[in-house]
């Protein structure tokens, strides 16, 4: 790994970890910052044009008219009076750095220096006989402009005057000192907007994220404020539309746990319920059964009416015997393993209707010589045993309806009544009875990947209605 990328990552985290109102002021002081002195660099750039050009033309101005207030003198060839021209000249101006008078030929008729003219300086500019003409000189003093203006009617005089920038690098000074001040004004205006701008864009977010952290704490009444309908309100609302489908999943989950944990109890019940019953068919009916053939046995053995005792003997095996088919098809019906779940389904409806005195038919589609899983088929019979037990004991109906249609994608079966019905939305799963029966059959319907639906309606009846599909 290239230890150079650590410093980097280090302060991409670093900047990362910092609160959106800080990055957003960050960004605006940027901007700001780098407008102004994008601002400042273009204002010194006009400012600096604007004055060398007033610099140029107060330039050309002065040699102009020093050319002409010396003209009479250089007509009269009085030296003095040249001489106090150019010292008079450049004690009144402050930026005329210099200032002097050339004849025909080119000699020296006065100047404003101390120990003369400086020889390069003669050479570097002469000017026309007629027109004035202006030049830059970069000096150690800085760049000095030098002017060339013809002494009229001097046939070839040529006054030369140089001023320095040192005015416009002050105006330029003052101008940039000026735009600096009022950009830093500007900037603190704009910061303390900025910054509170961040701060009322970020408290949307700031209250979306203590509503978040108290969702994942466990609070699903926790719901975000929607303060503008913008992208953060959508997002706020979105979050409210999560928090409320998982609070009503919580409640669901939470009632589902107890129902489970209900009919838990009600299966464990149930069973002892049903090895008490076995326990005593078995002790009560099935023993005497047996205890009464060895006594008639014995009966036979010492009486004279071997026919009639013979008979009654026959009698009581077979009742004892159907005791036993009975209650081992409860437990478990052979035809739901040898022949299917119609066949199995068929022969617990006629049962059924011989126990509870009830209508009841039974029709299957699809189903001849075609078998399910056993894990299916046991579901799928729990289940009718169930919606059929529900029929009887709460409907009160007279006629019940069973249909079985199987075809290449699903087995569907309908549980149909008469009876009072009931309000389904109402029931609460949490409860014995009815409801806990009703969520037992949908435990059972879920474990086969299958759906179950209810309806029902007060005087209306009740149907069940059971979609299993089918794989390969």
């Amino acid at each position: 790994m290239d230890k150079s990328i650590t410093p980097w990552r280090s302060l991409t985290t670093a900047t990362l970890g910092v609160s959106v109102r800080l990055k957003f002021t960050a960004v605006v002081l940027a901007v700001i910052l780098a407008t102004s002195v994008v601002m400042i660099i273009r204002a010194r750039t006009i400012v600096a044009g604007i004055v060398g050009s007033q610099l140029d033309e107060r330039t050309i101005h002065t040699a102009r008219e020093l050319a002409a207030r010396s003209q009479d003198a250089v007509l009269m060839n009085d030296t003095f009076a040249l001489y106090q021209l150019m010292r008079q000249a450049t004690r009144s101006g402050e930026d005329l750095s210099y200032a002097f008078i050339l004849g025909q030929d080119g000699e020296i008729l006065a100047h404003s220096f101390q120990g003369g003219v400086p020889g390069d300086l003669l050479k570097l500019h002469r000017g026309g006989e007629r027109d004035i003409s202006l030049i830059r000189i970069s000096t150690e003093e800085g760049v000095i402009r030098d002017a060339a203006a013809p002494v009229p009617y001097s046939a070839g005089s040529v006054v030369r005057v140089g001023i320095t920038e040192r005015l416009l690098k002050e105006s330029v000074a003052s101008s940039s000192r000026t735009l600096m001040i009022g950009m830093l004004s500007i900037l603190v205006v704009a910061l303390l907007i900025s910054y509170g701008i961040a701060a009322l864009f970020v408290r949307p977010i700031l209250d979306l994220r203590n509503a978040a952290q108290a969702l994942g704490s466990g609070d699903f009444r926790s719901r975000a404020r929607v303060w503008w309908n913008d992208e953060v309100g959508y997002l706020a609302m979105t979050f409210n539309d999560m928090a409320a489908r998982l609070q009503s999943l919580y409640a669901s989950l939470q009632k589902k746990e107890k129902a489970q944990a209900k009919l838990l109890r009600a299966i464990i019940s149930a069973q002892e319920e049903e090895r008490k019953r076995i326990a005593r068919e078995l002790h009560d009916e099935t023993s005497q059964s047996l205890a009464s053939v060895n006594v008639a046995l014995g009966a036979i053995l010492d009486s004279k009416d071997a026919r009639r005792q013979t008979e009654n003997l026959k009698l009581a095996i077979a009742q004892a015997l159907q005791r036993i088919r009975n209650l081992a098809f409860e437990l478990r019906p052979g035809l739901l393993d040898d022949l299917g779940l119609a066949a199995a389904t068929d022969r617990y409806v006629e049962s059924f209707k011989e126990r509870y005195g009830l209508s009841v038919d039974f029709q299957s589609v699809g189903m001849d010589g075609r078998r399910l899983s056993s894990e299916i088929e046991t579901a799928v019979y729990r289940i009718v045993q169930e919606a059929l037990a529900n029929a009887a004991k709460h409907s009160q109906a007279k006629h019940v309806s069973v249909i079985m249609e199987l075809s290449e994608e699903k087995l569907r079966v309908l549980v149909e009544d008469d009876g009072r019905g009931f309000e389904y939305d109402k029931v609460s799963f949490d409860g014995a009875g009815r409801s806990l029966g009703i969520f037992g059959m949908q435990e059972r319907a879920a474990l086969i990947g299958g759906s179950l639906r209810i309806d029902s309606a007060p005087g209306e009846g009740s149907t069940m209605a059971l979609d299993v599909p089918i794989k390969d």
